[in-house]
């Protein structure tokens, strides 16, 4: 009788614990794909996929008659850019998505640091806000205030909305939602953006 009790309760201890096991791992599924529509975790975030530079197609000229601010509120306007390959994402830091995909930025960033490609990251919050956020997650992006309309160009359903200008001036390339940006192909499209055509 005492070993009928005693495997009574071993097995009954190993369905509980098998149970217990189950939820763990239906939670953590839950919550991977919770991440994954939401662009929370930066390793569930895809790179997007490049045009070939011999079919790009261009989407217009940007407007360079405005102006951007640092966060410290120095003016600096945007033709000042002019002749640059531009990365430009819209964000903001209420934004999970945009939170999610600014890792990735500033790896790319710091990559292409010394090459003539200009990172602007736009957003229209408060600067003492944008401040906190960028020293709190110890972020080094250039970050600029916009006033105003966004230039029609530059304008999106939601944010983060990403556009790349060519050193030719024209918008070669614009994304929706966050992404991985630090990819090698993402590496290669911006530095060849950046390089001059060989002359004939």
């Amino acid at each position: 009788m005492k070993v009928s009790y005693k495997s009574y309760f071993v097995g009954l201890l190993s369905g509980v614990l098998f149970t217990i096991a189950g939820l763990l791992v239906l939670a953590n599924i839950a919550t991977s794909r919770m991440a994954n529509r939401l662009g929370i975790s930066e390793t569930v975030l895809a790179s997007p996929a490049f045009p070939d530079l011999a079919q790009l197609t261009a989407y217009g000229q940007p407007d360079w008659d405005w102006s951007l601010y640092t966060l410290d509120g120095k003016q600096v306007p945007f033709a000042s850019f002019r002749g640059k390959t531009l990365f430009i994402t819209y964000w903001a830091t209420w934004c999970r998505p945009c939170v999610s995909e600014l890792p990735s930025i500033q790896r790319l960033h710091d990559s292409l640091k010394n090459e003539p490609i200009e990172f602007l990251l736009i957003t229209d919050e408060h600067p003492g806000a944008v401040q906190y956020f960028l020293s709190k997650r110890q972020f080094s992006l250039p970050v600029y205030r916009q006033q105003g309309q966004t230039p029609p160009l530059f304008r999106s359903i939601g944010v983060p909305a990403t556009f790349i200008v060519s050193r030719d001036g024209a918008l070669v390339f614009k994304h929706t939602g966050a992404a991985r940006w630090d990819d090698p192909a993402c590496l290669a499209f911006l530095r060849s953006l950046a390089t001059p055509a060989p002359a004939h």
